[in-house]
């Protein structure tokens, strides 16, 4: 833990990082959501720009053809332009469905401005002329009207017309905007989130109470480890994991919660949250790793440390970056799956990697532990826990099989199951009560081993590790 404790140092010192960090600290001053603000110049977007997306909801109705226009709307959108410039401008606001003739057609098609807004083809659903007056303000409401499915929608704003008229286009001056959708429902959790985030306020209102759960019962378990006056370095290392993990889900919580009363996600809390999250998943990492080794369960020291540290800090990395590049460079426009970008394959296919150094190391295990109790752990933590390291790739697939607006919220959810009964498979594990009967964890229980297994050689059998030099408790049982 000491030299974990100085390499860390040393990394956060290195310029490389400094740069990380400030690159970070960057993105916490940017805001997104529901609400979408920002300006855009017609001249720069060839005449036609994007101002937002949200996956609205359907309602149902029994007869569609009449209520189509009239029934109730499934969402609204509230618009508000204001025009930069001293010239009066006549633009019109474009919304686009994810149906096949709509959206589709017109996204990285090579189509320009007139051909995306023409009235014969008639790629948009709706379309809105707006009048701005020489730096003035317009205000918009749209009701979308949809019963069969959710859909993402898209808003654009164009003015075709001015753009490919050389002596108009000169004239078109930059328009700041403010986009609000939100859904026709008066169920508070739901009435500023899309379609495809319903019921993660609540997920993480669950798994915040089974985190707190979680950590109170291995703070107990750390303090029955304190009566035996040593706690071992994996009990510490894991007592981390868990805090670390709860603290993420108390800003995943904080996070969805402020999105539900002000329609915006404040990049801050979620940043703070994933870097939680990466840094417990990493200390996790790591103690799978030391464990393979048999470290605690048949031997007193770790092999390699510093490669073990080097490749945990390479996934770390590598996890920062794909968040990063998700935040910073996936289209906003697109509806790609953000596990299935090239970022996330990366880091699958390296954490798949990583997995198969962790089975053969508890294959390799298996074989020099003469004691049945010990080789059965082997074939559990190999058996059990692969499936952490199968999942990041595993999940890209699985997800690509739900329709996309329930794709975010059955992926998160299974993700962060799937975390949490690792979690908690380890803590058992690793509980006072059942610990003893795999792993070394305290001074007396080390001391005891050595007693038993000088029983054993008196009695005449082969002695599980017939060199009790190698048990230098305070020198070597540590990482």
């Amino acid at each position: 833990v000491d030299f974990l404790s100085e390499s860390f140092m040393v990394l956060l010192t290195t310029k490389k990082m400094q740069i990380f960090a400030f690159s970070v600290i960057l993105l916490c001053g940017v805001s997104w959501g529901e609400k979408f603000s920002g300006s855009v110049n017609l001249v720069e977007e060839k005449g036609f720009a994007f101002l937002g997306k949200f996956c609205i909801q359907d309602i149902p109705t029994d007869n569609f053809t009449d209520n189509i226009l009239h029934g109730p709307a499934s969402g609204i959108v509230n618009v508000e332009l204001t025009n930069t410039g001293n010239v009066k401008s006549q633009p019109w606001l474009y919304f686009f469905d994810d149906q096949p003739n709509s959206w589709p057609k017109i996204y990285e098609t090579g189509l320009n401005c007139s051909e995306k807004t023409s009235s014969s083809s008639k790629y948009y659903r709706l379309r809105e002329s707006v009048t701005l007056e020489a730096s003035g303000t317009a205000y918009h409401t749209a009701k979308i009207h949809q019963h069969f499915r959710p859909r993402w929608w898209w808003v654009y704003l164009a003015n075709c017309e001015a753009y490919e008229d050389a002596q108009a286009g000169r004239n078109l001056s930059g328009i700041e905007f403010q986009l609000h959708f939100t859904q026709n429902t008066t169920q508070w959790l739901k009435k500023e989130v899309g379609a495809n985030d319903f019921g993660l306020s609540i997920l993480y209102s669950v798994f915040l109470a089974v985190y707190f759960a979680m950590f109170g019962v291995q703070l107990y378990a750390y303090y029955v480890y304190t009566i035996q006056q040593y706690i071992h370095q994996v009990i510490k290392l894991l007592t981390c994991v868990i805090g670390l993990q709860l603290f993420s889900t108390v800003c995943n919580f904080a996070d969805w919660m402020i999105l539900t009363e002000t329609g915006k996600h404040e990049v801050f809390v979620p940043i703070i949250g994933a870097l939680f999250e990466i840094t417990a998943s990493t200390i996790f990492l790591l103690l799978l790793l030391v464990l393979a080794q048999g470290w605690t369960v048949s031997r007193f020291e770790v092999q390699r440390p510093r490669l073990l540290l080097a490749g945990c800090v390479c996934i770390a990395l590598v996890q920062c970056v794909s968040y990063i590049w998700s935040l910073v460079f996936l289209d906003e426009q697109s509806t790609t799956y953000r596990y299935n970008t090239v970022p996330q394959y990366i880091y699958a296919s390296l954490f798949l990697v990583i997995g198969a150094v962790f089975v053969f190391q508890c294959v390799n295990s298996y074989r020099t532990e003469p004691l049945a109790s010990k080789r059965t752990l082997y074939i559990m933590l190999a058996a059990f826990f692969a499936v952490y390291f199968v999942w990041p790739l595993l999940s890209i697939f699985i997800g690509d099989a739900f329709s996309p607006w329930l794709r975010d919220i059955a992926i998160t959810a299974i993700s962060v199951t799937v975390r949490t009964i690792i979690y908690l498979a380890m803590m058992l594990m690793m509980y006072p009560k059942w610990a003893h009967q795999y792993f070394n964890l305290s001074m007396v229980a080390s001391q005891q081993r050595i007693l038993n297994d000088g029983g054993d050689e008196q009695a005449g059998n082969a002695p599980v590790n017939p060199s009790k030099q190698e048990y230098r408790v305070l020198d070597q049982d540590r990482l």
